[in-house]
């Protein structure tokens, strides 16, 4: 299995969005992340993927949403290794072809066609895809992303990870 995870990330990323250059430097959050779970996201990334999109951001926020535990419920209904709501697990889900939200690979399949498609909403409304966009994209929407403070949130802004969660994805030092 873990094998044919591998093999399918293969597959060439496509997107009308900018590569991050730091993507091939391992982040703290990539370096933590168990071998299922980094094959879950190259094979993610293989099949969902776009260039804006990197394994760095993907295993950052696996690790704050989870950490890294593919059975994580939270009160809020959100499930799985990336914590995706039942609506947004709705409307991608068969997008992609998941069919559990539970199974490390549905989950990240789901979380990087997300990531992707905030990305591309995000260069649509003049907003660069960066990794701090992106972050906070998936933490509370792009339209609160690109007009903070003109939709409310229950969550304080600085209180939702943001700053932890690019922390963890920021490329390591070689």
């Amino acid at each position: 299995m873990l094998a044919a995870l591998v093999l399918a990330a293969a597959t060439a990323c496509t997107a009308d969005t900018p590569a991050r250059p730091e993507i091939e430097r391992p982040s703290s959050a990539w370096t933590a992340a168990p071998p299922i779970y980094q094959a879950a996201i190259t094979s993610a990334l293989g099949a969902q993927g776009c260039p804006s999109v990197d394994r760095n951001l993907v295993a950052a926020q696996l690790q704050f949403e989870s950490n890294f535990t593919h059975d994580a419920v939270a009160v809020s209904g959100a499930s799985g290794a990336a914590q995706i709501s039942p609506s947004a697990w709705q409307e991608w889900a068969p997008k992609v072809g998941a069919t559990d939200r539970l199974n490390v690979l549905d989950s990240v399949t789901v979380q990087v066609a997300v990531n992707c498609d905030n990305a591309a909403l995000l260069q649509k409304a003049g907003a660069e895809p960066s990794l701090n966009n992106l972050v906070s994209a998936y933490s509370v929407g792009v339209n609160s992303t690109v007009n903070p403070g003109s939709h409310h949130l229950s969550v304080p802004f600085k209180d939702l990870g943001i700053e932890q969660i690019v922390a963890a994805a920021t490329p390591q030092e070689r």
